[in-house]
């Protein structure tokens, strides 16, 4: 691994939980990403140039635990007015006519 990769993984010590990484750099280190993320619940964003695309990597106990809270959250009157709303908005952006060149 090179030394500038390395500099990378130790910025993301110095952030703690969060941080976020190329996924070039990523890939020379995911052992060790993998490591940090399930021993700490923290969570990496992995980054491409040239793309605002981006992942998230998380560690299976988090996932668990979140997906969990959103069936909590999903059987509540306020979360059923959100899913409401959400579904309303999604109905709403599919009636918008697209314009040409997008």
């Amino acid at each position: 691994m090179g030394d500038e990769t390395s500099d990378k993984i130790n910025g993301l010590n110095a952030l703690g939980a969060f941080g976020r990484l190329d996924a070039a750099d990523a890939a020379a280190v995911l052992e060790r990403l993998h490591e940090r993320v399930t021993r700490h619940c923290g969570r990496i964003e992995i980054t491409r140039p040239g793309t605002t695309a981006a992942c998230v990597l998380i560690s299976k106990a988090e996932l668990d635990s979140l997906e969990e809270a959103i069936e909590i959250l999903s059987n509540t009157n306020d979360g059923a007015a959100m899913r409401d709303e959400l579904l309303r908005l999604a109905t709403d952006v599919q009636r918008v006519p697209q314009t040409a060149g997008m």
